[in-house]
């Protein structure tokens, strides 16, 4: 018997909603699409969270030391001169207290403001094996608030002769004082400390290596590894900014995100990439 135009209308028509089942499923497994003001904040916020954890680190490592010199204004040789530093060393563990009151002024125009307290176990900090925790909870830079327990350690000399702290941040987080959001950051860095000129701290650099993981602030869990070390200056030029490296952002669901700091000049641009696309970002003075 021969088919006729029914049976012809029905296999069509099955065929039809077939196909559109499978499209549907299909749709259901597509992963997040890329786009340019999605790709653009993620690569600003980790920058910036970068950036302030870095400068946070330096802010530290110059109270432990009792020494900022590379945080000169014009109007102050230090911000330590700004603010009011209180030491207690009558036991191990030291404490010690820093209150920028209303602001201080760093050498690239960022205010400090709010109070840190640390400890340390030893009050030559520059020596191998010292330790010092600090708890960031009333700390703001240029309005931000800046969250989180660091602890900084002095792992000696390396094989290139150059000095080496390990860096961990536990509870990390960077409040935007513009509009609430936040991003969560918990870190394990090494950060080499290399001296070319004995005279001067100008052509000073600073490595870090090592990784991150926390949460951006549209909740987005993010892993984030540096594959190129991150190279800051210290030249005046550099205004503290990171000039060079790489780090790879993953985050679940999404296509990798590559953000690059460039070639070693010294600017405030960074690149950001993700699936192919490039945007080039200003990175935030902090």
């Amino acid at each position: 018997m021969k088919p006729t135009l029914n049976r012809y209308v029905t296999l069509a028509a099955g065929l039809f909603i077939l196909s559109g089942a499978i499209s549907s499923c299909k749709k259901e497994t597509v992963t997040n699409p890329v786009t340019k003001m999605s790709m653009v904040k993620t690569g600003q916020e980790k920058a910036q969270m970068t950036t302030i954890t870095y400068k946070s680190v330096n802010i530290l490592y110059g109270i432990f030391t009792g020494n900022l010199d590379s945080y000169k204004t014009e109007s102050a040789n230090s911000i330590l001169s700004c603010a009011v530093v209180v030491h207690d060393t009558t036991e191990i563990p030291y404490k010690v207290s820093a209150d920028f009151g209303s602001g201080c002024t760093l050498e690239d125009g960022s205010v400090v403001t709010g109070k840190i307290t640390a400890t340390y176990n030893n009050k030559k900090f520059t020596e191998p094996g010292s330790h010092a925790t600090a708890n960031l909870d009333s700390f703001y830079v240029n309005g931000d608030k800046i969250v989180g327990t660091v602890d900084i350690i002095n792992n000696g000399m390396n094989g290139n002769n150059n000095l080496v702290f390990g860096i961990v941040i536990t509870g990390g987080k960077l409040v935007y004082g513009s509009d609430g959001r936040f991003i969560k950051q918990d870190v394990h860095w090494e950060l080499e400390f290399m001296r070319n000129d004995p005279e001067t701290s100008d052509d000073d650099v600073l490595s870090v290596t090592g990784n991150s993981n926390g949460v951006t602030s549209d909740n987005f869990a993010y892993n984030e590894a540096i594959t190129i070390p991150l190279t800051a200056s210290r030249h005046p030029l550099c205004v503290r900014e990171f000039v060079k490296g790489t780090t790879l952002i993953q985050i679940s669901g999404q296509s990798d995100i590559t953000l690059d700091y460039g070639d070693g000049t010294c600017d405030e641009f960074a690149t950001v990439t993700q699936e192919g696309i490039s945007e080039t970002i200003t990175l935030k003075k902090y």
